[in-house]
């Protein structure tokens, strides 16, 4: 992980932050949706026009990895609890989403990823953080875990006008 580095995105990164999260979805993700289905969340959730807006919030972190001889190859994006979770504090914390290139995945830089994101929660404040995360992704339910998050209820997520049933998980204020 020497050759790697994470940093802050800037608008000049909101193209590379698109196609990296629709790609990536699309490799994990794309074989269980309709074609349709799969384009209009595409289309929303990895635009240019939500990584722009997320980039330019104050409220919201965004993150990038970057290989000294590939690009970006991963990104981290944190920001004011939006999943419905019922009497969640005023500060709550949304890890939103952490994205690695396929190549790198499994190599640590997810780990590197939460540590970043974790360490910017502990800046806030250190509030109760949740996190989404698709229900028959176990191997991302067993990553969040090792960080002390908890399954603490469930929702349907779109992916255009399919829903999946998703999994809310808390780490708690230390």
């Amino acid at each position: 992980m020497r050759d790697i580095t994470i940093a802050e995105a800037t608008a000049g990164d909101v193209p590379a932050l698109s196609k990296l999260g629709a790609d990536t979805f699309t490799a994990k993700f794309g074989p269980l949706y309709a074609a349709a289905d799969l384009q209009a969340f595409i289309d929303t959730a990895h635009s240019a026009a939500y990584y722009a807006s997320a980039v330019a919030s104050q409220e919201t972190a965004v993150w990038k990895a970057e290989s000294v001889s590939g690009g970006l190859i991963g990104y981290a994006l944190a920001g004011p609890l939006g999943l419905p979770v019922e009497d969640a504090a005023a500060d709550a914390l949304e890890i939103k989403r952490l994205y690695v290139s396929t190549a790198y995945q499994s190599a640590g830089l997810g780990g590197l990823m939460m540590e970043v994101m974790l360490g910017w929660a502990r800046a806030q404040g250190d509030p109760s953080l949740y996190l989404g995360v698709y229900s028959d992704n176990t191997g991302a339910q067993k990553f969040y875990g090792r960080y002390g998050f908890r399954r603490i209820g469930q929702y349907q997520f779109p992916v255009g006008s399919h829903l999946d049933l998703e999994y809310i998980y808390l780490k708690a204020r230390q």
